[in-house]
């Protein structure tokens, strides 16, 4: 079992919370881009991509620290494992 720790940013600048945001709409762009290769390997009915796969698809293709990329990547994958644990 985690534990997860949940901290509100009220007092970010302007400045801080759109570079937040900036962010997070990035890391949405890295989990479209693996969503998008996994699709496309259903549809095509070839082997799911697994991490090295999504990882060099997503290299150097966005705004963020390689390891960020690295982590979303990560929890997509769980995601993947997680909603085809019950089939």
């Amino acid at each position: 079992m985690k534990t997860v720790k949940i901290y509100q940013l009220n007092q970010l600048s302007p400045r801080q919370f759109q570079r937040c945001k900036a962010a997070q709409m990035e890391a949405a762009q890295v989990w479209d881009a693996c969503m998008e290769a996994h699709k496309a390997a259903r549809l095509t009915h070839i082997p799911w991509p697994g991490r090295d796969a999504l990882q060099k698809a997503t290299k150097g293709r966005f705004a963020l620290h390689s390891q960020s990329v690295q982590m979303v990547v990560a929890a997509f994958l769980h995601d993947v494992l997680t909603a085809t644990a019950g089939l």
